[in-house]
């Protein structure tokens, strides 16, 4: 196999990291100018290789990704291979790769070049991976291809007894089946599958849809009723009640009364509680793109391709109380408390064009819109202006009335590198009493109300240490020897003491040892000991005092903020390596905590301590500045929230409500993904295709 070398690429500037001129290659490629991004392409790889390798493997799969769209397979084959050969773990990578063969239906090659990825990581392909190239293979008209694979795969996982995996490939063959007019081939196969205890929607919804065809309705309703007890995906659950009533409804005897339907709940409980019920149900006419309170009315912005309407709707009913129609179109809101409010608009990618502002009055009608020359970062409110970020470098402050006031410019700006991606911005833009937080890479900035600069900051980078000091952690007692906690040699490599942690962790957890009176002591133990190592403090032979080790290193590329959030006091900041800091309104730090290695989300409480935070799939609970519980292998959440001392976690179409001592307390699945979370007093607000409200009964 031949290999592409990049030993001659081009010379890339020393100033510029690998990743960077990816970035310039990327937008090269977007450009239309081919021969530059094939060359930085081929730089950028070559700067990884030397400086970065293990990076390598990302720079591989966007130049594999370069070359499949310029219609060159052989050569993207080649370079994708080198990046399998390093094992990988980029799914885009696989998917390229396996789209080759499967782009030319060639079954026997697509079988060979599963088989070298299986041998690259551990575990295999997995089913629906290999089967998404089927159903593309299907809609291409190439049935003969699709069949053949969606069979493998369902071959390949009875061999190891994956019965999910079958299901899914029965579930896709009958498809296949039936879009050749193979129907009723595919319906035995559908119901052999579900008679067993198939959980895959393809299988449930055609099945049942096909009855309801044949106007067999009890057997369908019959089929519904059992698939609605196997917990399936809530917007396959709610497709299943709504044909479910009509398969009911159509069933009753000739000349019955048919009932008034029930309305349909917007999503599933997958963990139920008697503290919490449902409050009400409102589906509004297009979809909710952002929510809030404001004065007693839960306030909705709903989107269409063109308009917008924002609708008030009570809090406590969900009646409607205010609405106001043919607004221009707004991709998100922000409120002041007495309902005044900014709405953004963007019309162009970051670099490509302005993003527009429109300013509303306290009842919702426009008053004034303007523009910022390019795409917005974060807008957040203050004592009487709106702080608006802007990814051309400025913060711009505007009053109510919609009139800029003053362009504060972020120290850098006009020196940054001519790849918008990378240019100093306040990135991240938040704001509570006198000033805006603003977050630019690693630099933090205090802004005043009138565009000054009152003090300025940088997040410590303690991945490269030079020298350490000591920030206190309150109430916390000094630890020997962190190492010898995990039974582990002092300096042993990080992904040891992960492991050792983890395991630890969960030995100590309190609710696995709910008879000891030591479990909380104990966890807190770990948990400590685990933080001053993540630190640097481990090899200590002992601490002058209990406290987290921070390690500057004043040169080179450092961590970046993951959030900013103003508080009375100062701003609590969160970096791209696992730390959470607090710094004070002066802008010196005054605390920090080591969470992992990753980037970092927080929930804070009113008064801007730690309520939670995640970090590298760990949700860890706080009291007192303490940590008192965790919750493992929680992914990546899309934001947290304290809901009075419940933590609030939610991802795409998933919330879970959790107490501080890491219980799940109350879990939702949605049939659509979560535009928004807002809470209020005693009740929690969902929009999802539908506003949902939940109280909180205690």
């Amino acid at each position: 196999m031949k290999f592409f070398s990049f030993a001659r690429a081009v010379r890339t500037p020393e100033k510029k990291r690998p990743y960077e001129v990816i970035a310039d290659a990327l937008q090269a490629w977007e450009d239309g100018d081919v021969a530059r991004a094939d060359q930085l392409f081929r730089g950028g790889i070559a700067a990884y290789q030397i400086s970065e390798p293990d990076g390598v493997d990302f720079a591989l799969g966007r130049y594999g990704a370069f070359l499949l769209d310029q219609n060159r397979p052989a050569d993207a084959e080649r370079v994708l291979e080198q990046a399998i050969d390093l094992k990988t773990d980029i799914p885009a990578i696989w998917s390229d790769y396996l789209s080759i063969p499967a782009s030319r239906y060639d079954i026997d090659a697509f079988k060979r070049a599963v088989l070298k990825l299986d041998s690259r990581r551990t575990g295999g392909q997995a089913p629906e991976f290999l089967l998404s190239h089927a159903r593309s293979a299907d809609r291409e008209g190439a049935t003969a291809f699709a069949e053949e694979l969606a069979r493998w795969v369902i071959e390949r996982c009875a061999r190891v007894q994956d019965n999910e995996g079958r299901w899914a490939g029965i579930g896709d063959l009958g498809r296949i089946l039936e879009r050749s007019g193979r129907l009723e081939e595919a319906m035995k196969h559908w119901r052999a599958a579900f008679n067993e205890g198939s959980r895959d929607p393809e299988t449930i919804t055609r099945l049942s849809m096909h009855l309801e065809r044949a106007k067999n309705y009890g057997a369908a309703a019959e089929v519904i009723r059992e698939a609605l007890t196997r917990r399936l995906p809530a917007n396959t659950e709610e497709a299943l009640q709504k044909r479910l009533a009509r398969c009911e409804e159509k069933g009753e005897p000739a000349g019955k009364k048919p009932k008034r339907r029930a309305q349909i709940p917007a999503y599933s409980i997958r963990q139920d509680s008697a503290r919490f019920e449902p409050l009400f149900q409102v589906r509004l006419k297009s979809s909710v793109a952002d929510l809030t309170v404001v004065n007693n009315a839960v306030r909705c912005v709903l989107t269409s391709k063109e308009f917008s309407t924002l609708v008030d709707l009570d809090c406590r009913s969900g009646l409607e109380i205010h609405w106001v129609d043919n607004l221009p179109r707004f991709t998100h809101v922000l409120n002041a408390p007495d309902g005044r409010s900014i709405g953004i608009c963007r019309t162009a990618a970051v670099g490509r064009g302005p993003t527009l502002l429109r300013f509303l009055s306290a009842d919702g009608q426009l008053t004034t819109e303007t523009s910022v020359p390019d795409a917005t970062s974060e807008v957040a409110l203050g004592p009487d202006l709106w702080y608006v970020g802007c990814r051309n470098g400025f913060l711009y402050g505007f009053g109510f009335e919609g009139r800029q006031r003053w362009a504060w410019e972020t120290p850098g700006a006009s020196q940054s590198t001519d790849n918008v991606y990378f240019r100093s911005c306040p990135y991240y833009v938040s704001s509570r009493g006198l000033f805006a937080v603003v977050a630019s890479m690693g630099n933090i900035y205090a802004v005043s109300p009138t565009g000054r600069t009152l003090w300025h900051a940088a997040i410590p980078n303690e991945h490269q240490t030079k020298w350490n000091f000591t920030v206190p952690v309150p109430g916390a007692a000094p630890l020997q020897q962190p190492y010898k906690v995990f039974g582990l040699p002092t300096g042993a490599p990080r992904d040891q003491v992960k492991s050792a942690y983890r395991r630890l962790a969960l030995a100590t957890h309190p609710d696995r040892n709910p008879n000891n009176s030591e479990a909380t002591a104990n966890f807190r133990r770990i948990q400590e000991a685990y933080e001053r190592i993540l630190a640097g403090q481990g090899d200590s032979a002992s601490a002058a005092g209990a406290g987290i080790t921070i390690s500057f290193e004043l040169q080179g590329m450092g961590p970046t903020a993951s959030f900013v959030t103003a508080t009375g006091a100062g701003a609590v900041i969160g970096s791209s390596q696992g730390r959470v800091y607090t710094f004070d309104g002066t802008g010196s730090l005054r605390d920090a905590r080591v969470l992992g290695d990753g980037t970092v989300r927080v929930a804070l409480r009113s008064d801007g301590t730690l309520g939670a935070t995640w970090c590298d799939n760990t949700l860890l609970f706080f009291r007192d500045g303490k940590v008192i519980n965790a919750a493992e292998s929680v992914a990546w959440p899309r934001d947290l929230a304290m809901w009075g001392e419940h933590v609030v976690l939610w991802q795409r179409d998933e919330l879970t409500v959790f107490d501080l001592f890491g219980r799940a307390l109350y879990a939702l699945e949605f049939s659509k993904s979560i535009a928004g979370v807002a809470m209020h007093d005693d009740v929690l607000y969902c929009a999802a295709g539908a506003l949902v409200a939940f109280r909180n009964r205690e």
